[in-house]
């Protein structure tokens, strides 16, 4: 029961990342006081851990286009899996397995 609640919690938690921080850097380079939902934090964060993050090269720009207009709707199917207990399911078994391997690979 618990885990069922910390994946659907973890799953809302990835969907606004993706259809915040990320369609925000999708959209545009970080810039310092950007007024964006959580943009500020990750502006600061980016400047004291990830600085690649502020160079933005193509391809990360790319990964992150990509990450935050598709993982969401895997995300929202793993929330319902998991908020509705289908985790027997073989065809979701295997689309699910594809998505973790394309969240490992990246």
């Amino acid at each position: 029961m618990w885990s069922r609640i910390l994946l659907c919690l973890l799953q809302l938690y990835f969907i606004t990342m993706s259809l915040t921080v990320e369609r925000s850097y999708c959209e545009r380079p970080l810039v310092d006081q950007d007024p964006g939902f959580l943009m500020q934090q990750t502006y600061d964060f980016s400047v004291e851990n990830n600085r690649l993050f502020l160079e933005r090269p193509e391809w990360l720009y790319k990964a992150t286009c990509i990450h935050c207009w598709i993982f969401p709707f895997f995300y929202t199917a793993v929330f319902f899996t998991s908020l509705l207990g289908y985790w027997k399911n073989r065809i979701l078994q295997i689309v699910f397995l594809a998505f973790v391997g394309a969240k490992l690979n990246a």
